[in-house]
């Protein structure tokens, strides 16, 4: 009789000994991710971005991207910035276009403060049209243009005007965005309106350089695109 209790606990400490172990290989697996990636695919929003000045910015919309446009004007490299989260977010599902001016600006022709300035003059100049020095081909492929600027003056610097003038982006959905440290983004978005008549052209968004991934992320999944 006192052998078949040995054995009876013997049998019952195996039973225990192997279910304490299934537990502890079970944790052991869902605590290192095996419910889910510890390191996520890429899902190409690390795509590379053209600098200024490189043979992409002649054309880019022939090389990269689907129906997506993102074109941008900066001089400081601060409306750069939020472009470069656009692409981030679209990845290889856009296009970019950065508007070179044929005369670049200098520090000199930024300097507010001057009423003589070039900036100055060119943005109360209502005929101002600032020389593009890069061109956009088959820019009817795009159903969608993301316009990005800073604010000069209360609007959207005239090198935007001529932009407008060269390409008609009637029946496209304009996204307008801009940088500004004080001015909003109205009055940019009434220029782009009458330029552009007969496109969708939406309310906007204003920026400031310093707006995380996931702000600018969260802003376009509310467009509805």
């Amino acid at each position: 009789m006192n052998d078949m209790k040995k054995i009876t606990a013997i049998i019952i400490c195996i039973i225990f000994a192997a279910a304490a172990l299934f537990a502890f290989t079970a944790c052991d697996k869902k605590d290192n991710g095996e419910n889910g990636p510890v390191n996520p695919p890429n899902n190409g929003n690390n795509a590379d971005f053209p600098s200024a000045g490189t043979e992409n910015d002649k054309d880019v919309g022939a090389e990269r991207g689907k129906n997506i446009l993102i074109v941008y004007f900066s001089c400081t490299g601060t409306t750069e910035k939020v472009a470069q989260k656009i692409v981030g977010h679209f990845g290889d599902d856009c296009s970019v276009f950065k508007i070179n001016p044929a005369q670049p600006y200098t520090s000199a022709d930024l300097a507010y403060t001057n009423d003589d300035c070039r900036a100055n003059k060119e943005q109360n100049d209502p005929s101002a049209r600032p020389a593009i020095a890069n061109a956009l081909t088959d820019i009817d492929k795009y159903e969608t243009v993301f316009i990005g600027y800073p604010i000069w003056w209360g609007t959207c610097p005239k090198i935007i005007n001529t932009f407008l003038d060269k390409y008609d982006l009637g029946g496209k959905t304009v996204v307008p965005f801009c940088t500004s440290g004080g001015s909003g983004i109205s009055a940019s978005v009434n220029t782009i309106k009458n330029l552009e008549p007969n496109a969708t052209v939406l309310d906007g968004k204003k920026c400031n350089g310093n707006d995380t991934q996931n702000a600018i992320t969260g802003w376009i999944d509310g467009l509805g695109l």
